[in-house]
């Protein structure tokens, strides 16, 4: 059954080719147009009024994307975090906490200067952004604090939450261009350079969550790892037939740190040049993750991919350390997003410690347009809400 959910994952995220993979999503195209008429017969209901969204004392810009995971949203919201508190804003972050095994209106991941979740009660991607934000980034004044994270599916009553514990005066919504519960003052739209629109087909027959023509609702579209793809004016192309008059702000996902799982110690990272790499990752685009690794002057990389938000098992782990073995591997590098769940085991029977295997984390940087980003964010933070 496992095997059969990861050929199916790997079909729909166009990581399958031929005749087989085809067929299956041909077969699963009626649910897709089924998806989509429900998508937007609820955003109809909210935008005429049938539905109504609550509004919270403060402003809200939510950091989303129409495409299932891969567009790089999770640097996003920490890069945009960072730019606001650095300009002395209390901020918070509202995340839904996919695969959180918590159940409740919300749940408090980090108060900014403490975690207080477990990866497996918060979700991958909320326990990332509490690590991230959750120590002061300088220039910060002294006695600042860190960004708090709530987790959970009403958001109107984290961010009331977050409102009264912090005084939270800009409240990032993650994941939240789907979600009309909650009105939101700026839209800001990740796109991936590498691929735009996904496989080009609605979900579940491929990976994305809406219409292309969705992205007219866009404020702002950043567009992530620029530096990955050889026609950035295609990709203008694309998105123009669809975004006319939203600025497009530039971005690029670089590597800074390199450290051992569950270690604080940061190595060098040039040690990986000329090196021999086994690449583990359950993310939306392990492309990126191969490119990213190839901009650090690597030798030889063997990918071994695993569905988004993949839980590894025993079976995974011995599959990982075969691969390496077979391979002549020098080094085995994960993703932030993977190094929790890794570190479940305590042990690996019959295998080494996962001292064996490196974390490699990467940030967003702004390449074009910093300033009117940190303008419109200003602005939108700056306007009477109460």
């Amino acid at each position: 059954m496992r095997c059969a959910l990861v050929y199916l994952y790997q079909v729909i995220t166009g990581r399958r080719r031929g005749i087989v993979p085809t067929l299956i999503c041909i077969m699963l195209l009626p649910f897709s147009w089924l998806y989509c008429l429900l998508v937007m017969a609820c955003r109809f209901c909210y935008e005429q009024g049938i539905l109504k969204s609550k509004r919270l004392p403060c402003a809200i810009i939510s950091i989303g994307n129409i495409v299932a995971g891969g567009t790089g949203k999770t640097p996003a919201v920490i890069a945009l975090a960072q730019l606001l508190q650095h300009t002395q804003k209390r901020v918070a972050v509202i995340s839904r906490g996919y695969r959180s095994t918590l159940r409740g209106k919300f749940a408090i991941v980090s108060d900014g200067e403490k975690i207080l979740l477990s990866p497996e009660e918060s979700g991958d991607e909320a326990y990332l952004l509490a690590r991230s934000l959750k120590i002061p980034q300088p220039p910060l004044q002294r006695g600042d604090k860190g960004v708090p994270i709530l987790i959970g599916k009403e958001r109107f009553e984290a961010g009331l939450e977050a409102i009264r514990r912090w005084k939270a005066d800009v409240i990032l919504l993650d994941d939240g261009f789907q979600y009309w519960k909650l009105a939101k003052d700026l839209e800001v739209v990740t796109v991936d350079a590498t691929q735009p629109f996904g496989t080009n087909r609605i979900l579940p027959s491929g990976t994305l969550r809406e219409p292309k023509s969705a992205l007219r609702r866009a404020d702002i579209i950043l567009l992530t790892r620029v530096d990955q793809t050889s026609n950035l004016n295609s990709v203008y192309a694309q998105i123009r037939k669809y975004a006319t008059r939203q600025p497009i702000i530039e971005s690029v996902h670089v590597p800074y740190s390199l450290r051992r799982v569950g270690s604080t110690e940061i190595l060098r990272l040039d040690i990986l040049e000329r090196k021999n790499v086994l690449a583990v990752c359950g993310i939306g685009n392990p492309d990126s993750f191969i490119n990213t690794l190839r901009s650090l002057k690597t030798a030889e990389i063997t990918l071994l991919d695993f569905p988004d938000h993949h839980e590894y098992t025993l079976t995974d782990i011995k599959l990982i350390w075969g691969k390496a073995e077979a391979g002549g591997v020098d080094f085995i590098i994960t993703t932030e997003k993977d190094e929790q769940k890794l570190l479940a085991f305590d042990a690996f029977p019959t295998c080494p410690d996962k001292d064996g295997i490196f974390v490699l984390s990467v940030k967003l940087n702004l390449t074009t347009g910093k300033n009117l980003l940190e303008t419109l964010l200003l602005g939108i933070s700056k306007a009477p809400f109460l």
